[in-house]
């Protein structure tokens, strides 16, 4: 969702908090790049470092994983909470594609979003309109907020359900509205200066392969009408991307 209000924070307060959270990521890169094939840092961090970084910033970070990493991340001091035995077997039969633990750092969230390998390549393939996610409690509905090339939204509500233990969702990563494609944040995370920390799954070729064919679904648009379409429309966050960040981003 569009954080419509959303005022950028002061220099010093922006500089200051992104220094913190880079110490943060430079610290824990040695430790959780084992527990994935890849790792990117998305979210504010990567789109706005000294400009929308504010003392309430998350850190997110997205996993590609297989089971084979569970053993690691499972053992982790970081995840010791959570009942790790039952999220790793019904991840391996297949239940939900996609789950999210997270940790404090010097009292910074540090968000990790998990996600099955193949499933988050076909995502940014648009081989995958949405898939299964693993939610910590079952509300009634979730609200999707997703935006199209000129900055429309669309929201479409998702109802949560419970199978044996496990509450379940969806979570949309675009979908189609008579003929107009809305985007979601599994691809706009990319599309939005998306960072690798680490990568031994090809995922690298990938993105760049997502982001082609994200523009060329742009050059269906009329040249004369570029001016009101762009990538950084669609961005649920773009109030928040840095300055310098705005061509690249386009």
């Amino acid at each position: 969702m569009l954080d419509k209000d959303f005022t950028p924070p002061k220099p010093r307060i922006a500089q200051t908090e992104t220094t913190k959270r880079i110490k943060i990521i430079e610290w824990l890169i040695p430790e959780i790049t084992q527990f994935g094939s890849a790792v990117i840092l998305t979210g504010s961090m990567s789109y706005g470092q000294d400009y929308s970084i504010t003392p309430d910033s998350d850190i997110d970070l997205q996993f590609l994983v297989t089971p084979t990493f569970f053993p690691k991340l499972f053992s982790s001091k970081y995840f010791q909470k959570y009942n790790t035995d039952r999220i790793a077997k019904w991840f391996t039969d297949a239940v939900f594609q996609q789950f999210s633990i997270s940790f404090l750092v010097k009292w910074i969230t540090v968000e990790c979003h998990f996600w099955d390998e193949k499933t988050y390549k076909d995502i940014l393939l648009y081989q995958r309109e949405k898939v299964t996610r693993l939610r910590s409690q079952t509300k009634k509905t979730a609200t999707d907020y997703a935006y199209s090339f000129d900055g429309e939204e669309d929201t479409e509500e998702y109802t949560d359900y419970k199978e044996g233990v496990y509450h379940l969702g969806v979570l949309p990563a675009y979908r189609m509205r008579e003929g107009k494609i809305f985007l979601s944040r599994p691809i706009t995370n990319i599309l939005a200066n998306a960072m690798l920390l680490s990568d031994d799954c090809g995922l690298k070729e990938i993105i760049e392969e997502s982001k082609r064919i994200s523009k060329t679904k742009l050059d269906k648009i009329p040249r004369e009408e570029w001016k009101n379409y762009s990538i950084y429309n669609t961005l649920p966050g773009k109030n928040k991307v840095a300055p310098e960040l705005l061509e690249k981003i386009w």
